[in-house]
């Protein structure tokens, strides 16, 4: 049996989604639009935005209000 990395970050990816809480795995970085992933940081702002909304909207609400 031949294990490809390809294959490898799919199985990763479809175990997240079914058991680990995500709705979706974003694997590498595709097309040439603009991306959600600052290196800088670390963080995928995208991702960040929508688990603030999910978890925290009233007090994100209130920040942003008082900016």
């Amino acid at each position: 049996m031949c294990v490809t990395e390809v294959a490898f970050e799919d199985g990763i990816a479809c175990w997240l989604v079914e058991h680990g809480g995500y709705r979706q795995v974003n694997i590498g970085n595709v097309g040439d639009g603009p991306r959600d992933f600052g290196a800088e940081a670390g963080v995928d702002t995208a991702d960040l935005f929508v688990f603030i909304g999910a978890t925290q909207a009233e007090q994100w609400a209130r920040l942003v209000d008082s900016a």
